[in-house]
């Protein structure tokens, strides 16, 4: 009997292996970054229609991924070591993120042009690599210098007068001395962008146009400020004089044109109306088009200034501010590669300086104190995600030589990390490139960094503190802005470990609907008249189960099924109630039906899809008749989308969203005689589905979002949404634009004025700004 038992228990261990191994053999395993994104089964639930509830066991299909041009070269093999790729860490987890039908318009040129710069950069890699191995001094490599000039040199057949090998930063400048010579009526001054290989013709970033009437005494001179870009040609053409509204506009606080040119341009027209004997006996044209108010005068030497701010060029002549340019989406200065003169302008000199300047990490004695220090395995207590772009090296070297050098950075209790996306200029990628192998602290994009795409930035940060590096806390912030760690982390002991936003909020605050402000936002993208609360950029910090959340939403995107306790009912149509179709649209991972409720009176609540005809339709729940309305005729093509993944999706139901609704009571007209738009959303990006909501509120578009402060209010007001506590902290010593006494975070604060705070930190040992 003994024997017996023994050899059963033998038996049941030997089960008890086998199916162990046998889960073992489905676990997940480490993958590939293709088969990393696409393999994230989601789990069954049940589903309720027309009154029953079923069991569904089949998956949900995935939403089909975008085709971008580009895309899968920047995810084929490389040969690149392991040590080199640990600053692609994040790039290996964003292929799926940049393939979604909804991401930005802007995402395909981005991921286009990055693939392009991705396989030059590879080839400047391999050819220096093999001059290291050869000895050979055939290095391609070129210094970011300081300045250039022409002082020693002639201008190009083609008009180029300057070569700006790194682009332009905050505070570049470029000064041209010249005289208009009359010849063809007017010259042009241009900020030529980056020109990637095989790329026809470069964009022009800024077309400065100067255009003098010469003898013409009844025309007035004016400037006309452009861009040019091969997709969409000529942009709108700014003018000066504006005769209209423009002069109240303004970029980096100066106005778009100068207002005494405005005004003494008007007053000159009436003297030539009405000329005087004076005007004619002086015998130049220069009182009759006011050299005192026009700053170009034929024949008359200027010297004009062009200088880079943080929203615009701005154009100085004569020490006189005149004119102002916003930057143009995908024309930011970091990508402007020449400088071009053209038409009746003799040009005596011309002077950029400013320019980004990167170091010889060679020679920086103290590189090894500088680079990012080991991360144990242990859970973070912050990472800190920097916004910076590819040519912003002195930027990035002041915060390294200073508050990157707080006791909780070195010690790695807390992370700190640059998120930079590719530059169109193959010298800025190499010196970057070099930069994050030397310093190990910066998390390359596989994107261009246009300021359109900064969002993506957000989710690759959360990405990074959830998946790479965990961490309790993660703050973003930007590489202009000085943040004291020390009051961070004090701060964060008392707060909540989970649904946590903390910085400087905004509570209330509306779209932008003006559409030259470079925070505009249409309708289109954002229909309530008002905004979740959200955080400034400069510097906020969340809690790591949001962070979560928004990496499951944008990244994972799982669905998890709900099921609905949904009665069986019956709908008529009523002539004092019924519902009309507005709009439906298959965006990706999202379905929004939009309807209109027009209520008079009735004492039930029906529905009337397009395509059916007669006064009544009875429909047995409101599974059924999703279901018709996803086979209308209207609809084109989403049906055919949507069809095999109905069953799934029914259970998501339209009684179950009009009873969530301010609990009204279903069967009832709830909203009297107001016009009321429901939007239905069946989002697989997040994890509770269902959104009610009107026009009027500011919840319910889990969907990427350009202004990634506000898209992260939004994502966080989701997670809100979906029965989690949020705990909004705000903080005023977090500064948005400048810095006062007392200080968390300063923002907008320079290479100088970020090194000059560390060092007042330690004499001083109390938080003063520097001038």
């Amino acid at each position: 009997m003994k024997k017996w038992s023994g050899g059963m228990c033998i038996v049941a261990l030997a089960v008890i292996l086998v199916l162990r191994y046998s889960l073992i053999g489905i676990q997940p395993q480490k993958q590939s970054a293709y088969d990393f994104f696409r393999n994230h089964p989601t789990s069954d639930s049940q589903m309720k229609d027309s009154g029953t509830v079923k069991k569904v066991s089949k998956p949900l299909k995935k939403p089909p991924l975008k085709d971008i041009e580009g895309l899968s070269d920047l995810y084929a093999s490389k040969n690149i070591s392991e040590e080199e790729s640990k600053a692609l860490l994040v790039w290996a987890h964003m292929r799926m993120l940049l393939s979604r039908n909804d991401t930005f318009p802007e995402t395909a040129d981005g991921v286009k042009e990055a693939s392009i710069a991705w396989k030059d950069l590879l080839s400047t890699i391999e050819k220096e690599k093999a001059s290291k191995f050869s000895n050979s001094n055939n290095s391609n490599n070129k210094n970011c210098p300081y300045s250039v000039s022409t002082l020693d040199k002639t201008a190009m057949s083609d008009g180029v007068i300057l070569e700006l090998p790194c682009g332009l930063v905050g505070d570049s400048s470029i000064t041209l001395v010249g005289i208009p010579n009359g010849q063809n009526g007017s010259f042009q001054i241009e900020l030529v962008g980056s020109q990637l290989s095989g790329e026809p013709t470069p964009p022009i970033n800024l077309h400065f146009n100067v255009s003098l009437p010469g003898d013409n005494m009844t025309e007035e001179p004016f400037i006309v400020q452009n861009t040019w870009t091969s997709e969409a040609g000529w942009g709108k053409e700014e003018r000066c004089p504006a005769h209209g509204s423009a002069s109240i506009i303004k970029v980096d606080g100066l106005v778009l044109c100068n207002e005494q040119i405005a005004r003494s341009s008007v007053e000159d027209n009436l003297n030539v109306s009405h000329p005087t004997s004076d005007m004619f006996t002086n015998g130049s044209r220069e009182s009759a088009h006011g050299s005192v108010s026009f700053p170009f005068v034929e024949g008359n030497p200027f010297t004009a200034t062009l200088w880079v701010g943080l929203e615009g060029f701005h154009m100085t002549i004569n020490g006189r501010h005149e004119t102002s340019f916003a930057y143009r989406e995908k024309l930011e200065p970091w990508s402007v590669n020449r400088v071009k003169v053209a038409g009746g302008l003799d040009l005596l000199s011309a002077l950029a300086k400013g320019l980004p300047v990167s170091e010889d990490n060679d020679l920086v004695v103290e590189v090894e104190h500088l680079k990012a220090p080991s991360v144990s395995r242990k859970r973070l207590i912050l990472l800190i995600g920097i916004f910076s772009s590819g040519n912003n090296f002195e930027r990035r070297m002041a915060l390294r030589r200073s508050w990157m050098q707080y006791e909780a950075v070195r010690s790695g209790d807390v992370a700190v990390r640059f998120f930079i996306g590719l530059h169109k200029n193959n010298q800025v990628n190499y010196e970057l490139w070099r930069e994050a192998q030397a310093y190990g602290d910066i998390q390359l994009m596989p994107f261009v960094d246009y300021y359109s795409l900064i969002a993506l930035k957000t989710v690759a940060i959360c990405i990074f503190g959830t998946k790479i590096l965990p961490a309790k806390f993660i703050m973003k912030t930007d590489d202009d802005a000085f943040v004291r760690i020390d009051e961070v982390l004090s701060s964060l002991k008392g707060k909540a470990p989970n649904g946590l936003l903390y910085g400087l909020i905004s509570f209330k605050s509306a779209p932008h609907r003006d559409k030259d402000s470079k925070w505009y936002i249409s309708t289109e993208e954002w229909p309530p008249a008002s905004y979740p609360p959200w955080a400034h950029g400069p510097g906020y910090i969340i809690s790591r189960d949001i962070a979560k959340f928004i990496v499951r939403g944008h990244h994972e995107r799982e669905l998890k099924r709900v099921a609905a306790d949904v009665n069986p009912i019956k709908g008529r149509i009523s002539k004092h109630c019924h519902l009309k179709m507005w709009s439906a649209a298959y965006v990706g991972y999202e379905i929004s039906l939009h309807l209109f409720q027009k209520c008079e009176f009735a004492n039930s609540l029906v529905w009337k899809p397009l395509e059916f005809q007669g006064d009544t339709l009875e429909v047995n729940g409101v599974g059924e008749f999703v279901k018709k309305l996803l086979n209308a005729s209207a609809l084109g093509g989403l049906q055919a989308k949507m069809k095999q993944e109905w069953d799934v999706i029914a259970a998501v139901t339209l009684e179950a969203i009009w009873k969530a609704r301010n609990n009204v009571v279903f069967g009832k007209c709830p909203f009297g005689q107001k016009r009321f738009t429901i939007i239905l959303i069946i989002d697989h990006g997040l994890n509770n589905v269902i959104f009610v909501g009107d026009s009027s509120s500011g919840a319910g578009y889990y969907k990427l979002f350009k202004l990634e402060d506000v898209a992260m209010g939004i994502w966080i007001e989701q997670f809100k949404k979906s029965g989690q506590e949020v705990h909004y902290i705000n903080d005023d010593r977090f500064h948005n634009a400048g810095c006062e006494p007392n200080y968390v975070l300063a923002h907008y604060q320079g290479p100088r004025k970020v090194l000059c705070l560390w060092e007042t930190l330690h004499k001083e040992h109390q938080a003063l700004c520097c001038e």
